[in-house]
């Protein structure tokens, strides 16, 4: 009797599946198959490559490797026939992996007993079905994600019980090209279950999909394939829309339902996003059996400021304020303008568009003063080289003309006048040399190339030139005069750039005082001031390196890649022959973390307070990575150039 009474049980649980699924064949623990969520419901199942979060512990376990945060979920079910499955699942992140726990549990009440026909049954008893499980998944780069999960099967019918394991292994790929994405999972593979001396084979099936994300999640559509080992095989396809923000619209379609008549097949849904609680509704229809209700609560720990409405709110307030504080500076500007101190005023308009790359005003404000500084300096320049010129000292008048052509090389009374100066020192030579004219005509070349470099301000290539004419004509008295000019030049130069070197010293700003004794090192290889001092700049490089490096580790011990990245790459910059930092680099290329919007926020923040305090560099590093996530960051792109500047002033 107790053989009967299972037998038919088992055979109503079977039915049901073949009905909801139509793919469970000649198998058992067909409640393995009832999909879970109602995001994924709402989409006719198509989510081989977008489920994620803890949803993922459903489909496909390589999802879970792009959790960003934890996750927690809870959906419930009615079918038909007083039939209820529920799921609960919580997915958490750590630094290096995934991890999560989900049950699911299908549930069939009012199962009536009877030994053979007769009105009324014997009694009645329920069945359930359930399964917990553990799983695993971890990045392998930045678009590579693998899963796995192993599960207890757990069934009863009246006083019989079923035991059996299974496991589900998954891979998914993020933005492979774009948005697109390819996933692949194969789902309970496992032991038979037996009930009294009937065995099934579990429903094992392998799923295939490409799906494709738009920005900000905006449209996510999937089309894709099931084949069950031992059934037809079954295609789908979903598509989700977020019209408005907290809102999401979905539409999916399944084959392998038209037996069921009507428009069997067709699901859809919609969801709402509260803060950090996400709310779902999904129906399916099953044609002649009816439509199915699915409801889907998930929570979302820790993301109640960082997106939806939170995040365009706080971007909203930062702009607000970024542009307040431009203002400010602007206002200084103008005070300073109005005051006749140009230099100021700039400096005031260039931390202005700091903050608002987009401030048309002090744009604007920021080139008139950079072509009124340029103008007076162009006038002084233009009336000491014609009175240079007048009183015949030539030399002189062409190293203020290329002053004027550094600033505008098309200025054009500059060009009249350099030239002038030029073929006034070449005619006063050439009148004054009285050797052979071959080598009348190689000093003139010499002296030519060597007033050009001269007017560049390349002394030392000037020097070349005019040494070639000591070794022509060794009593060239006016090549000597001329050479003790480009020496005299060459150690003002390298007076200016030691006294430039011991101020940024002082400032403590080592990587430019590095680069103003080197520069001496260039003009002047035996400097023994500049030895000095570059020995005592790389003791004091060599320790920003340490300190970056200590500060990388403690960003990369926490997980907080993008500042680790950030810190290595600076110590680095400060010390390149860093084998740590190096190191470290590269064992955080396979880390892959989803970056948020609010991610780059922060680190363009981050670069705009490295700005404010002179670090230009570090400023640099953190628009740097805005770029890498955002390449069509427009205020980082603007910003950096504007920080390479400041470190060419320097």
């Amino acid at each position: 009797m107790m053989k009967i009474r299972i037998t038919r049980a088992l055979i109503l649980i079977l039915m049901i599946s073949v009905f909801v699924h139509a793919d469970t064949g000649e198998t058992g623990a067909g409640f393995l198959t009832l999909d879970a969520g109602a995001q994924s419901i709402g989409m006719g199942g198509a989510v081989t490559t977008l489920s994620s979060g803890a949803d993922a512990l459903f489909w496909n376990p390589g999802n879970l490797s792009w959790l960003n945060n934890t996750e927690i979920l809870i959906a419930h079910s009615e079918h038909f026939e007083s039939i209820r499955h529920e799921h609960f699942g919580i997915a958490h992140r750590l630094p290096f992996m995934r991890m999560g726990f989900s049950l699911k549990g299908f549930f069939v009440s009012g199962l009536e007993e009877r030994t053979g026909p007769s009105q009324n049954p014997i009694s009645s008893f329920g069945a359930y079905s359930a399964a917990p499980g553990v799983t695993v998944a971890f990045p392998v780069g930045k678009k590579l994600g693998f899963g796995a999960n192993i599960k207890a099967i757990l069934q009863n019918i009246a006083t019989e019980n079923a035991f059996s394991v299974a496991g589900d292994i998954g891979m998914s790929t993020i933005d492979i090209a774009g948005g697109l994405r390819l996933g692949i999972v194969l789902n309970d593979i496992g032991t038979g279950v037996t009930f009294v001396d009937q065995t099934f084979s579990l429903p094992t099936r392998v799923s295939l999909g490409i799906g494709y994300v738009t920005a900000h999640n905006r449209l996510l559509c999937e089309a894709g394939a099931v084949k069950p080992f031992k059934d037809d095989i079954e295609f789908r396809c979903g598509l989700a829309a977020m019209p408005i923000t907290p809102i999401t619209l979905r539409v999916g379609y399944r084959s392998g339902l038209s037996v069921n008549g009507g428009m069997a097949g067709f699901a859809g849904g919609v969801g709402f996003r509260v803060s950090a609680l996400v709310i779902d509704y999904a129906t399916a229809l099953y044609g002649d059996l009816g439509l199915t209700h699915n409801l889907s609560l998930k929570y979302i720990v820790g993301a109640a400021s960082t997106r939806g409405d939170d995040e365009e709110r706080i971007a909203q307030e930062l702009a607000k304020r970024a542009k307040l504080t431009a203002e400010t500076f602007y206002n200084q500007g103008v005070t300073q303008q109005n005051a006749g101190k140009f230099e100021e005023a700039l400096q005031y308009y260039d931390m202005a568009l700091i903050w608002y790359p987009d401030y048309v005003e002090a744009t604007q404000a920021a080139k008139n003063i950079d072509k009124r500084i340029n103008e007076i300096k162009i006038s002084e320049y233009l009336a000491r080289g014609i009175a240079e010129f007048r009183s015949a000292r030539y030399i002189e008048a062409i190293l203020e003309f290329g002053n004027i052509l550094a600033i505008d090389s098309t200025h054009a009374q500059a060009k009249e006048w350099m030239n002038a100066s030029t073929n006034a020192m070449v005619k006063m030579h050439m009148e004054k040399v009285q050797h052979e004219q071959t080598v009348q005509n190689k000093i003139a070349r010499h002296l030519e190339q060597g007033l050009s470099y001269y007017g560049k301000g390349q002394f030392k290539e000037a020097i070349g030139e005019w040494n070639k004419i000591i070794i022509l004509d060794p009593v060239h008295q006016e090549a000597q005069a001329y050479i003790s000019k480009a020496r005299t030049q060459i150690t003002q130069v390298v007076n200016k750039h030691l006294s430039n070197a011991q101020s940024l010293m002082k400032q403590q700003k080592w990587m430019e005082a590095y680069r103003a004794v080197n520069e001496v090192l260039s003009l002047d290889p035996q400097n023994q001031d500049a030895r000095t001092k570059l020995a005592a700049i790389q003791t004091q490089l060599r320790d920003l390196s340490i300190r970056h490096t200590q500060d990388g580790i403690q960003y990369y011990k926490r997980g907080e890649y993008a500042d680790a990245e950030t810190e290595f790459k600076m110590a680095l910059y400060y010390e390149s022959s860093n084998v740590t930092a190096k190191n470290y680099l590269e064992k955080m290329k396979p880390q892959g973390k989803p970056v948020s919007g609010g991610d780059v926020k922060e680190l363009y923040m981050k670069g705009v307070n490295a700005y404010t305090q002179e670090k230009y560099q570090l400023a640099i590093q953190y628009w740097k990575r805005v770029l890498e996530i955002d390449p069509n960051h427009t205020n980082a792109q603007r910003n950096i150039k504007r920080a390479e500047e400041k470190l060419k002033i320097q």
